[in-house]
């Protein structure tokens, strides 16, 4: 059933994962019949309830910045409808270096903790069109998971010199 409506089925039943299904039928059973392509076949699909986890990333705070050789410390916390406060077994971390058009790994994924740090580099990529996107996956007891993402940017200062010769 989606949206309260048996879907075609062509010769198969196929399993797969619906979400925001409100259970109006007995033991989270449905039933459809639906017929495509003059073929008939039917199948019956157990609907789980089950909601994503919830991420928080707590630090970096929103519009933080850092400099080269700064320290970066990443916490966060998690939430299920189902299984509660999760634990740090539950986290996976992970680090993109974004530059210009592309990006490159930096860091993780680092897995069973709530927080860490990492270090940014004092040498390497000179261009001003750069920053690091953290993300944090939380994954629940039944395998459902959710991602959210916080970027950090540089601390960039226009400088002027006043050389001899000019």
């Amino acid at each position: 059933p989606v949206n309260g409506q048996c879907a075609v089925i062509v010769n198969t039943c196929t399993s797969g994962t619906l979400s925001d299904i409100a259970d109006s039928n007995t033991n989270n059973l449905w039933s459809c019949v639906g017929t495509g392509g003059g073929t008939t076949a039917s199948c019956t699909a157990s609907i789980s309830a089950n909601k994503a986890p919830v991420g928080t990333i707590l630090t970096p705070t929103v519009d933080a910045k850092y400099n080269a050789g700064d320290r970066i410390r990443f916490s966060g916390n998690a939430t299920d409808p189902e299984d509660g406060t999760l634990p740090p077994a539950n986290f996976s971390w992970t680090v993109v270096f974004h530059h210009d058009e592309h990006t490159h790994p930096f860091l993780g994924p680092l897995t069973g903790k709530t927080n860490d740090n990492f270090v940014i580099p004092t040498t390497g990529e000179l261009a001003d069109n750069v920053w690091y996107r953290i993300y944090l996956k939380v994954t629940d007891s039944k395998g459902l998971s959710s991602e959210v993402y916080r970027d950090i940017h540089p601390n960039k200062v226009d400088l002027d010199f006043a050389t001899t010769p000019a």
